[in-house]
């Protein structure tokens, strides 16, 4: 794996390395916001809506279908793919071959505004994807041993999440190795062990 960066943290080593096998953001299985995407090697299917009725909705001035709002999506294709919401011009950009779908909700109100929101996360997450920044963070104690490694960490928020986790498990180690020195010692001093042996 490539490491991105690593840091020393009590004694321990947390590294961060690129995720080689990230899974993509359409094996989560969300029923409520999704993308859509039939466009080259950007196949996302979904059993909800399909991008041909996605796009005969938009066609035909809907953009609320079956329960969901549809959002357009333009493709920037140039060594590489982003997502942006909305339509764009120009030789490197598609429109219509990909949508988001945000279904709405009990309690909302018609507002398109929060589902947008919400549609704007969904790509974020795919471009993170689509750029390769999704990580895996390891720690390994002083001799290099592993003692936790977690992949699936999108983007920089995602790091600090992975790093957070792996500090809270080196801080739980720490803390289990420190309690059972405490028992020993104290049953060494119960048992009168002499101070040479303990």
């Amino acid at each position: 794996m490539y490491e991105k960066e690593s840091l020393n943290y009590r004694g321990m080593t947390i590294s961060v390395f690129y995720d080689e096998c990230p899974d993509s953001p359409d094996t989560w299985d969300n029923p409520d916001c999704f993308l859509c995407s039939d466009y080259r090697d950007l196949h996302v299917n979904s059993e909800s809506i399909s991008p041909d009725e996605c796009r005969r909705a938009i066609e035909g001035g809907k953009y609320f279908l079956n329960g969901f709002y549809i959002f357009p999506v333009c493709i920037y294709d140039h060594s590489g793919l982003a997502l942006h919401l909305g339509t764009s011009h120009g030789w490197d950009y598609s429109n219509g071959w990909a949508f988001v779908c945000v279904r709405r909700q009990k309690k909302w109100s018609w507002e398109k505004e929060k589902a947008a929101k919400i549609a704007q996360n969904v790509l974020d997450e795919w471009n993170l994807y689509l750029s390769g920044q999704v990580f895996c963070v390891c720690a390994e104690d002083k001799y290099g041993e592993l003692i936790d490694s977690t992949c699936g960490y999108y983007g920089e928020e995602g790091i600090k999440d992975g790093v957070a986790e792996a500090k809270s498990i080196i801080d739980y180690r720490l803390k289990c190795r420190l309690k059972a020195h405490i028992a020993k010692r104290k049953s060494q001093i119960k048992h009168h062990v002499p101070l040479y042996a303990r």
